[in-house]
């Protein structure tokens, strides 16, 4: 799984360099030609590129790639937004939220996960401390021994059902979910959860029994 995180945190970056690079030559190219054959025409085996109504003559071979360059920037664009979201929200959160080696980390979630499969899992938007994720891209598992929390494209960490400290609903004007207090090693407490509770009763429930007695 950490090989795919990684491939898809490059990916996104590739995505969002190969978008502005396009974009970027793109407009230079249509600059100097004095428009774009997507805006321009052909008339009597003549070709023209169009800028706000204004048309200039171009060799075929010109003409072809702008038009062909100007498709890209419909394909390459899209794919730079999508990049962007993964990076923003994916990947730059998950600087700031480790307090630990990521070799520790990795060995307390393997061993939580020995426990057995998940009994419960939810994927929403939250907190890890302060830094907050967006775009459902906080995933949490309840397995027998405690949480395993998804930070976007980072690794995964581990809260063990020892370390609870409290579970609380939230339901504010702007904000609905579940506060989870802990004592947690690899991450800051408290680990905010925002969804409608009512909607996720299993998922409650299962957090609740790993409250020690």
């Amino acid at each position: 799984m950490r090989d795919v995180r990684n491939a898809i945190v490059i990916l996104a970056f590739v995505m969002v360099g190969l978008g502005m690079v396009n974009f970027v030559s793109f407009a230079i190219e249509s600059a100097k030609l004095g428009g774009d054959a997507l805006n321009g025409f052909e008339k009597d085996g003549r070709y023209y590129v169009s800028n706000h109504g204004r048309n200039t003559e171009v060799s075929h071979s010109a003409w072809l790639w702008s038009r062909v360059h100007a498709a890209s920037v419909f394909v390459s664009h899209p794919l730079a937004m999508i990049g962007m979201v993964l990076v923003v929200f994916g990947y730059l959160p998950t600087l700031t939220v480790y307090k630990r080696d990521k070799q520790q980390i990795a060995n307390r979630v393997a061993s939580l996960r020995t426990d057995g499969p998940p009994l419960a899992a939810i994927r929403c938007n939250g907190k890890i401390g302060d830094t907050t994720f967006r775009a459902c891209l906080l995933g949490v598992e309840v397995v027998a021994g405690g949480l395993c929390i998804s930070p976007g494209l980072g690794a995964p960490f581990a809260i063990l059902g020892t370390e609870l400290r409290g579970i609380s609903r939230i339901s504010e004007r702007l904000t609905r979910g579940l506060r989870i207090d802990h004592a947690g090693v690899d991450a800051d407490s408290p680990l905010l959860l925002n969804f409608s509770p009512d909607g996720e009763p299993a998922f409650i429930n299962a957090v609740e029994r790993l409250l020690p007695s």
